[in-house]
Protein backbone atom coordinates (compact mmCIF):
# COMPACT_ATOMS: atom_id res chain seq x y z
CA UNK A 1 0.00 0.00 0.00
CA UNK A 2 2.95 2.34 0.50
CA UNK A 3 3.29 3.03 -3.26
CA UNK A 4 -0.25 4.41 -3.13
CA UNK A 5 0.70 7.17 -0.70
CA UNK A 6 0.77 10.55 -2.35
CA UNK A 7 1.95 13.84 -0.88
CA UNK A 8 -0.79 15.70 -2.77
CA UNK A 9 -3.59 14.24 -0.65
CA UNK A 10 -5.14 16.78 1.66
CA UNK A 11 -6.41 14.32 4.27
CA UNK A 12 -5.97 10.82 5.63
CA UNK A 13 -9.56 10.01 4.63
CA UNK A 14 -8.84 10.97 1.01
CA UNK A 15 -5.87 8.60 1.13
CA UNK A 16 -8.04 5.88 2.65
CA UNK A 17 -10.62 6.37 -0.09
CA UNK A 18 -7.90 6.18 -2.76
CA UNK A 19 -6.46 2.99 -1.21
CA UNK A 20 -9.87 1.32 -1.19
CA UNK A 21 -10.39 2.13 -4.86
CA UNK A 22 -6.88 1.00 -5.85
CA UNK A 23 -7.07 -2.23 -3.83
CA UNK A 24 -9.79 -3.55 -6.13
CA UNK A 25 -7.84 -2.67 -9.27
CA UNK A 26 -9.65 0.46 -10.39
CA UNK A 27 -7.49 2.95 -12.28
CA UNK A 28 -5.57 5.42 -10.13
CA UNK A 29 -7.23 8.70 -9.28
CA UNK A 30 -5.08 11.83 -9.08
CA UNK A 31 -5.31 13.60 -5.71
CA UNK A 32 -5.87 17.35 -5.46
CA UNK A 33 -6.13 17.67 -9.22
CA UNK A 34 -7.05 21.03 -10.79
CA UNK A 35 -10.17 21.03 -12.95
CA UNK A 36 -10.26 23.50 -15.80
CA UNK A 37 -13.95 24.25 -16.19
CA UNK A 38 -13.57 26.88 -18.89
CA UNK A 39 -15.09 30.35 -18.63
CA UNK A 40 -12.28 31.24 -16.23
CA UNK A 41 -13.65 28.76 -13.70
CA UNK A 42 -11.38 26.36 -11.85
CA UNK A 43 -11.79 23.91 -9.02
CA UNK A 44 -9.63 21.32 -7.26
CA UNK A 45 -10.94 17.76 -7.07
CA UNK A 46 -10.02 15.56 -4.12
CA UNK A 47 -9.56 12.49 -6.33
CA UNK A 48 -9.91 12.86 -10.09
CA UNK A 49 -10.07 10.03 -12.59
CA UNK A 50 -8.45 12.19 -15.25
CA UNK A 51 -9.00 9.81 -18.17
CA UNK A 52 -12.67 9.10 -17.46
CA UNK A 53 -13.86 12.23 -15.74
CA UNK A 54 -15.49 11.53 -12.40
CA UNK A 55 -14.34 13.39 -9.32
CA UNK A 56 -14.48 11.75 -5.90
CA UNK A 57 -14.93 14.23 -3.06
CA UNK A 58 -14.46 13.29 0.59
CA UNK A 59 -16.81 15.21 2.85
CA UNK A 60 -15.44 15.06 6.40
CA UNK A 61 -17.27 16.20 9.50
CA UNK A 62 -15.88 19.72 9.20
CA UNK A 63 -17.77 20.05 5.90
CA UNK A 64 -20.97 19.90 7.95
CA UNK A 65 -19.85 21.67 11.11
CA UNK A 66 -18.00 24.65 9.65
CA UNK A 67 -20.65 26.91 8.11
CA UNK A 68 -18.21 28.62 5.71
CA UNK A 69 -16.92 25.22 4.50
CA UNK A 70 -20.49 24.01 4.07
CA UNK A 71 -21.42 27.06 1.97
CA UNK A 72 -18.21 26.84 -0.03
CA UNK A 73 -18.98 23.19 -0.81
CA UNK A 74 -22.49 24.07 -2.00
CA UNK A 75 -21.03 26.63 -4.40
CA UNK A 76 -18.28 24.27 -5.59
CA UNK A 77 -20.72 21.42 -6.30
CA UNK A 78 -23.03 23.82 -8.14
CA UNK A 79 -20.03 24.88 -10.25
CA UNK A 80 -19.24 21.23 -11.04
CA UNK A 81 -22.87 20.54 -11.98
CA UNK A 82 -23.03 23.69 -14.12
CA UNK A 83 -19.99 22.42 -16.05
CA UNK A 84 -21.29 18.83 -16.32
CA UNK A 85 -18.48 17.39 -14.18
CA UNK A 86 -19.67 14.13 -12.64
CA UNK A 87 -18.77 13.78 -8.98
CA UNK A 88 -19.28 11.34 -6.14
CA UNK A 89 -19.46 12.56 -2.57
CA UNK A 90 -17.90 10.23 -0.01
CA UNK A 91 -18.60 10.51 3.70
CA UNK A 92 -17.32 8.70 6.76
CA UNK A 93 -20.46 6.58 6.51
CA UNK A 94 -19.54 5.68 2.89
CA UNK A 95 -16.12 4.54 4.05
CA UNK A 96 -17.83 2.29 6.59
CA UNK A 97 -19.39 0.48 3.59
CA UNK A 98 -16.35 0.16 1.33
CA UNK A 99 -17.82 -2.41 -1.08
CA UNK A 100 -20.78 -0.12 -1.73
CA UNK A 101 -18.38 2.80 -2.25
CA UNK A 102 -16.37 0.78 -4.76
CA UNK A 103 -19.55 -0.19 -6.62
CA UNK A 104 -20.70 3.42 -6.81
CA UNK A 105 -17.38 4.62 -8.22
CA UNK A 106 -17.11 1.66 -10.61
CA UNK A 107 -20.60 2.29 -12.03
CA UNK A 108 -19.74 5.97 -12.51
CA UNK A 109 -16.53 5.04 -14.34
CA UNK A 110 -18.37 2.56 -16.60
CA UNK A 111 -21.06 5.12 -17.42
CA UNK A 112 -18.26 7.45 -18.55
CA UNK A 113 -16.54 4.94 -20.83
CA UNK A 114 -14.28 2.89 -18.54
CA UNK A 115 -13.94 -0.58 -20.02
CA UNK A 116 -11.30 -1.98 -17.71
CA UNK A 117 -11.73 -4.91 -15.37
CA UNK A 118 -14.42 -4.90 -12.70
CA UNK A 119 -13.44 -4.58 -9.04
CA UNK A 120 -11.44 -7.52 -7.70
CA UNK A 121 -12.28 -8.19 -4.05
CA UNK A 122 -9.56 -10.79 -3.46
CA UNK A 123 -6.14 -10.71 -1.77
CA UNK A 124 -5.18 -7.04 -1.98
CA UNK A 125 -8.68 -6.01 -0.94
CA UNK A 126 -8.72 -8.41 2.01
CA UNK A 127 -5.31 -7.18 3.14
CA UNK A 128 -6.80 -3.73 3.78
CA UNK A 129 -9.14 -5.10 6.42
CA UNK A 130 -7.07 -7.66 8.29
CA UNK A 131 -4.88 -7.20 11.34
CA UNK A 132 -1.29 -6.17 10.55
CA UNK A 133 0.05 -9.13 12.53
CA UNK A 134 -1.81 -11.46 10.16
CA UNK A 135 0.33 -10.11 7.30
CA UNK A 136 3.61 -10.74 9.12
CA UNK A 137 5.53 -13.98 9.54
CA UNK A 138 5.29 -15.63 12.98
CA UNK A 139 6.92 -13.65 15.82
CA UNK A 140 9.66 -16.26 16.31
CA UNK A 141 10.64 -15.97 12.63
CA UNK A 142 10.70 -12.16 12.84
CA UNK A 143 12.93 -12.28 15.94
CA UNK A 144 15.33 -14.67 14.19
CA UNK A 145 15.45 -12.42 11.13
CA UNK A 146 16.08 -9.36 13.30
CA UNK A 147 18.90 -11.12 15.17
CA UNK A 148 20.44 -12.33 11.90
CA UNK A 149 20.38 -8.80 10.47
CA UNK A 150 22.22 -7.54 13.53
CA UNK A 151 24.80 -10.33 13.27
CA UNK A 152 23.69 -11.94 16.52
CA UNK A 153 23.23 -15.42 15.04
Amino acid sequence: MVPWLDHRSRSVKESETRAILRAVGLPPATPSHPLDLGDDARAIGDLVFVEHGPVVEFEGGHHQEDRSQYLSDIERFALLRDHAVPYIQVTQESLARPRTLVGTVYRALVSLGYDGPPPDFTDTWRSLFCRVRDLLPPRRTRLRQFAAERGEL
